[in-house]
């Protein structure tokens, strides 16, 4: 009889994969109550957010930490349900529509947009420690032409109230809430873009 023997170090290995648990999946944004009923849209300005701009070593579905000066270092018990730049995006937009009534934020309608958003994240760490960063530019151009209407910048930081992934997730969600705010404070200051059904095209 043939025995097959494992080394002792690639037998631990594998059980600890198998005891280890699935890792939870998380989203950015919070949840918020939906009313029921019909709104019409048609009356509002489009505003397009682009997909928002992050790092690379940042733009994937691991939940990063950033565990020294020069490292982060993924965590092994959750993870995001997409890739980081299209979480924030969607939350983003999210968060926009719910601070602001004025205008309808949309990655989906670019036909119907007079104003494009366009978001870099410069960072968006959140540390061992669970204090949180966030630091971004945002200009919102003309659909049209393109032209530059603002351009403006801000620095954020929240702080997780746990250890643990959904603590993170938190606190880099109401970060985003504060960008949102000042976004939403500086499309408010934008003239409105004219109707497009005056101009008969």
């Amino acid at each position: 009889m043939i025995r097959h023997w494992l080394p002792a170090a690639a037998l631990s290995g594998l059980l600890v994969a198998c005891a280890s648990p699935p890792q939870q999946v998380y989203v950015l944004g919070a949840a918020t109550p939906i009313a029921a009923g019909t709104l019409s849209e048609a009356s509002k300005p489009h505003i397009e957010i682009m997909t928002v701009s992050v790092p690379d070593y940042l733009d994937t579905t691991d939940i990063m930490r950033r565990s020294g000066p020069n490292e982060v270092t993924p965590s092994l018990t959750g993870q995001w349900g997409e890739r980081l730049s299209i979480g924030v995006t969607d939350a983003l937009a999210a968060l926009l529509n719910h601070v602001q009534s004025t205008t309808i934020v949309s990655r989906q309608e670019p036909a119907m947009a007079t104003r494009q958003l366009l978001v870099q994240v410069l960072r968006f760490d959140i540390g061992t420690d669970g204090n949180c960063s966030l630091v971004a530019r945002w200009q919102v151009l003309a659909a049209i032409h393109q032209a530059t209407l603002a351009s403006e910048r801000g620095s954020y930081s929240a702080k997780a109230t746990a250890p643990g992934d959904e603590a993170a997730a938190a606190a880099m969600t109401q970060a985003l809430g504060s960008l949102a705010e000042n976004i939403a404070a500086t499309l408010s200051k934008i003239p409105a873009p004219p109707d497009p059904r005056l101009h008969g095209g």
